[in-house]
């Protein structure tokens, strides 16, 4: 009896890296547009130039950054205890290191950030690297974007019930844009891993000079 085999295709692998390849097609449109003067004479490659390089060639940026970062492989961290209720992670790929302590109000010294404090630094940190993804692929100038977070913590068992996050963002953002960027915010992948009992209050602000 002869077997078959069936192979599995992951339609995904060839999904992920699309957009690069559409933004790879305009960038030698446009390289051509640059270097040979006699095509812009001609005028179906100039509405092409138009239309898809100065339009879609941003959301081609986007869409690259989304998928990519959607299918990238895991991170790895290596932690080691310090004693005195202290740890030290390390970025393998960078070998950036952070410490943490445990809280005053919790046996510990205090002296940098907790645990629980990472929670609502790496909400905040997300919320605004998606937003600088988003920011990127549309032409927007998010310099001087500066956020605050804010904990709060309940007992019995002790966690992190509330984090408030308030973000301040250039007045220069145009109306239009401005609903688009919160809702990538609220969007990004540690709002979305966050246990739906966590309270999240997340206010704009356009207050930035």
């Amino acid at each position: 009896m002869i077997v078959y085999e069936h192979k599995h295709i992951n339609i995904f692998s060839y999904i992920k890296i699309l957009p690069g390849i559409l933004f790879i097609i305009f960038a030698v449109v446009h390289c051509i547009w640059l270097f040979h003067k006699e095509v812009r004479h001609f005028k179906p490659f100039t509405f092409l130039h138009r239309v898809f390089i100065k339009t879609i060639s941003r959301q081609c940026l986007y869409l690259y950054a989304k998928f990519h970062s959607t299918f990238r492989t895991m991170t790895k961290i290596q932690g080691k205890y310090l004693g005195q209720l202290r740890t030290a992670s390390v970025h393998l790929p960078s070998g950036s290191e952070l410490l943490t302590d445990a809280p005053t109000d919790n046996h510990g010294k205090g002296e940098t950030f907790s645990p629980t404090d990472l929670v609502p630094t790496a909400l905040g940190s997300c919320m605004v690297t998606i937003m600088g993804i988003y920011a990127e692929g549309h032409g927007i100038d998010l310099s001087g974007t500066y956020w605050e977070t804010e904990k709060v913590m309940a007992s019995n068992p002790r966690r992190i019930a509330e984090i408030r996050i308030r973000l301040h963002l250039p007045k220069s953002i145009a109306a239009g844009e401005r609903s688009k960027l919160e809702q990538a915010a609220r969007n990004c992948p540690v709002a979305l891993s966050l246990s739906a009992e966590l309270q999240q209050d997340i206010q704009f602000f356009y207050d930035v000079e």
